[in-house]
């Protein structure tokens, strides 16, 4: 069985441990700030892929007679494969510390 970070960290000092060797503790080794970033990518990729189908939506309706041949319909489509691919990056990163 693994040991805790945090009985191990709560047994090596007398007092109270320091926030900063507490907070890694508490985030299974990870700082905040890494924690935050990786949050903070994964809502930016999911807002973007979002946006991109809301683009993609109003330029179908907009040229509905041929949206085949529309190159900003397509130019559209690659960008939310890109924010796809980007949001799904993020978010198994996320997944590995949630």
């Amino acid at each position: 069985m693994m040991p805790d970070s945090l009985t191990d960290l709560y047994r090596t000092h007398d007092g109270p441990p320091p926030r900063p060797a507490l907070k890694a503790a508490l985030l299974d080794g990870n700082s905040s700030h890494t924690m935050g970033r990786i949050r903070a990518g994964w809502t930016l990729a999911s807002r973007l892929a979002a946006d991109q189908r809301l683009g993609i939506a109003r330029r179908r309706a907009a040229c509905a007679s041929s949206p085949q041949s529309d190159p900003w319909l397509t130019r559209l489509v690659a960008d939310l494969a890109l924010h796809r691919a980007g949001a799904e990056f993020w978010r198994k990163r996320f997944q590995i510390f949630a």
